[in-house]
């Protein structure tokens, strides 16, 4: 059973404009990805592509926690200072787990890995 959607405003409204800054830069790579909906619950804020969730975020202790799927893992030599974790969640999904605390963390490359997420996971399972 999906947890119970709740207003944005539930996480939103406690922000600091740094925080602030933060969701805005995020969501500005989320909307270049690709069309998706927002799903927002009490634990987090999530984006889903046409077929699944590809990324979403929580704030904790004034930073930008998120995550993204992709097919194959982000290669270990590629990861820098934001990546928290990387597992295997099933054959055909990678979760990327980062942590975010400055505007200039949101860059161009994890641009391209939400684009990449976006792009994967628009498409039905069968053809990932």
């Amino acid at each position: 059973m999906p947890a119970p959607r709740v207003p944005l405003e539930v996480h939103l409204d406690p922000l600091k404009p740094e925080e602030h800054a933060l969701w805005e830069r995020y969501l500005e790579l989320v909307a270049a990805a690709g069309p998706s909906e927002m799903i927002v619950n009490k634990s987090r804020i999530a984006f889903k592509a046409p077929h699944r969730n590809f990324t979403g975020c929580f704030f904790k202790s004034r930073r930008l926690e998120l995550f993204f799927d992709l097919p194959e893992p982000v290669p270990e030599n590629a990861r820098d200072d934001r990546f928290r974790a990387v597992w295997e969640h099933s054959r055909t999904i990678w979760v990327h787990r980062l942590k975010i605390e400055q505007v200039d963390e949101l860059d161009d490359q994890l641009g391209r890995w939400l684009a990449a997420s976006w792009s994967a996971y628009s498409k039905p399972p069968d053809q990932r």
